[in-house]
Order: structure tokens, then sequence, then C-alpha cells
């Protein structure tokens, strides 16, 4: 076994390591360094118990069957394929709503900004680099693009200090930093209140190893452990989702009608 202490929170580590080493206390932390490898990647998280470390075993990670998390597109000239959803022409039929990360923020998110893919995104997918390639990561997303875009799923900011998720409708892209997860349609109100909740942030803490300053790529998000629920539980929780969608949804409306 292996004594951790843990201080983060103290300003004065010299006195509270002198404190801790005296009388011990909840920094104190017994930990057989072998148990880290419980979870993928064996992040140095000391301060989770046994039980939690093991619900990487026991369970399932989210990406997985009909569940995935998916990278998106990086126009390489947001200045040409972006813009704000405002300057588009109410006859649009070349925009589409373009998730890009934002901030933190449950359930709910406005999405600012549209991106041109009118014709599978041709126009970017023609705009070459002096050596004749494209210049644009899309030539990578054939796949993505082909099953993922312009479906409705779930995304969050590129990084923070907490992992919220919000709603991403269809007709939709998504970015490379507004990463999506996807799952059948009628269980994405039931994700979505997983993914908002503390016990999923946690296990992102864990597994990413670190606490704040995270950042939710692919492969963290994805491989977040997911018990198996009963229909009352997924339909409680998507009930909650859609309560916590609505409040956040009303705050936004009534906040944009106090800056008109």
């Amino acid at each position: 076994m292996t004594t951790f202490l843990r201080l983060l929170a103290d300003k004065d580590k010299q006195n509270a390591l002198a404190s801790v080493i005296r009388t011990g206390g909840d920094n104190v932390f017994e930990v057989d360094p072998v148990s880290f490898f419980q979870v993928p990647g064996a992040p140095f998280a000391y301060w989770v118990s046994e039980a939690v470390r093991q619900t990487f075993k026991r369970f399932p990670a989210f990406d997985g069957g009909e569940r995935t998390v998916k990278q998106g597109l990086a126009t390489a000239d947001d200045f040409r394929f972006v813009r704000v959803w405002w300057e588009i022409p109410g006859d649009n039929q070349r925009w589409y709503g373009f998730a890009k990360g934002g901030s933190f923020s449950r359930f709910y998110a406005d999405m600012p900004v549209v991106v041109s893919w009118a014709s599978d995104g041709a126009e970017i997918k023609n705009n070459l680099n002096e050596k004749g390639g494209i210049r644009s990561n899309v030539w990578m997303l054939r796949e993505t693009a082909t099953n993922y875009f312009l479906q409705p799923g779930l995304t969050w900011p590129l990084r923070g200090i907490t992992f919220s998720a919000q709603v991403v409708p269809k007709d939709c892209v998504f970015s490379v930093a507004g990463k999506m997860a996807f799952a059948p349609e009628n269980e994405l109100e039931t994700w979505l209140a997983i993914f908002n909740s503390r016990p999923f942030d946690y296990l992102v803490r864990l597994f990413a190893g670190k606490v704040g300053g995270v950042q939710y790529e692919v492969g963290l998000i994805g491989g977040i452990p997911v018990a198996a629920m009963s229909g009352d539980q997924s339909l409680q929780l998507s009930k909650l989702a859609r309560r916590g969608w609505s409040i956040k949804r009303t705050l936004a409306s009534t906040e944009e009608k106090s800056h008109a």
C-alpha cells in the first residue's frame, strides 16, 4: 500500500502537511497502486474509492453498440465558411447549425453560428492548398459525415472544470471542438440527464486523472462506464432532462429579450 496526502485545496501547504502528518484525516489515502490499472490508462486518481475504480471493469463504456462519440469538422477557413445565424437569409438552403463547443451550460445552449454545408460540404471539400490537398479535415470524416452529420445528439464544451452537455437538434453539423455523442433517438433525453449528473462528472475527472482544466476528448467521454437501466429509470431520467432543458431554454429566451 502507498500513502497519499491530498493538500490541493490548502493555501498554507507547509502547515497543512504538518497537520495531516500528525493527525491524519480525510486528506490521507491508502491505495495499492496496482488498483490504478482497473481504469484504462491507469490515471493517478488516488482520491477515489476502490469501488469507483472497479466500475470501469464492471460496466461497459458508453461508446459501444448503438452508442458512439465522434469528433467533427475543422473547416480550415472559418472566415469563409462560418457565419452567425442572423447573417443568413430566410430562404437559406446552404447554411446549417454548427456546434462549436461553447461554454459551460447544462441541458441547453444557443447555437449562434452556422456552417456552409450545401451538397454535403462540396465547397469545403474543394478548398485546396497550394499542393492540391484539401485544407479541411473533411477527407478524414467520410463515415462520420455520412452517418452522423445532421443527426440529433449531445455536445459539450471542449474543456472545463465541470462537465456539461447540451442537446443538438437534427440538421446540424458539429466541429472538431464541438464533439458529439450519439445514441438511439428515443434514449437521448435519458443520456442528457446522465451526462449532466454529478456522478458522470466524477467519473470523467477520475478517467482524466485530474480535477479542473480537463479537455473532453472523444476517448475520454466515450470511455466512461455506464450501467444498464430499467424502463422506469430511463423514463424518470428522460422527464428530468426534459424539465432541465425547458427551464434552461426559458431562461435563455428571457435573457435574450432583456438585451433586445
